[in-house]
């Protein structure tokens, strides 16, 4: 049976609450008063042991220490599971892996890029207008830094002797790469060999 009266077990900073009188009155019915220091006995200790109180006398909500580990545990095992990959995953957008080579069946160094990394081998829409004429951006190719023809070229080269393959865009290529001509370029495409 339920009473609502005074509990002399219940006190709060300067004066006496009134709350229900229950055999299920809990911890959470010491958060309803503001400033409450002290519950009857056993919602006391239980509040002393979830750390519900701080030295202010106010409600403090503290995780309980296994939530905390398993929160911990679930975060580090979600990083170390985000971490590695296979040996056949792709390895970046501008970068072709011997391992990707090993398990793709190309032929040739054409057929290779353009199963795994086909945007390397389109040229951007635009183009350029000099004096005239029309220009589209090329796209180059280097074969152990010895610049070849054009991306025709990767047609005559085989994929057994392909260690990687690497797309260097436009902006960086005359940084990086010797003989890369005046005129407007898309990006260069570079393939290294055991």
């Amino acid at each position: 049976m339920s009473s609502v009266g005074y509990n002399s077990n219940w006190t709060t900073t300067g004066f006496r609450a009134a709350i229900p009188l229950t055999e299920e009155t809990t911890v959470s019915h010491i958060a309803v008063f503001n400033g409450l220091q002290y519950g009857r006995l056993s919602d006391a200790r239980r509040a002393q042991r979830l750390s519900l109180h701080n030295n202010s006398g106010g409600p403090v909500r503290r995780l309980p220490k296994r939530l905390a580990l398993y929160s911990l545990m679930i975060g580090l095992s979600a990083c170390a599971s985000s971490g590695g990959g296979s040996a056949t995953a792709r390895s970046s957008p501008d970068q072709i892996t011997r391992a990707e080579i090993a398990s793709s069946s190309a032929t040739n160094a054409y057929e290779l890029i353009s199963r795994l990394r086909p945007n390397w081998l389109r040229t951007p829409a635009t183009a350029t207008v000099g004096g005239g004429v029309i220009r589209t951006q090329a796209i180059l190719v280097y074969l152990d830094r010895q610049r070849l023809e054009d991306v025709n070229a990767l047609r005559t080269i085989s994929v057994t002797g392909i260690d990687s393959a690497q797309w260097i865009d436009a902006g960086r290529a005359p940084t990086v790469l010797p003989d890369v001509p005046t005129s407007p370029i898309a990006g260069a495409i570079v393939l290294r060999t055991h």
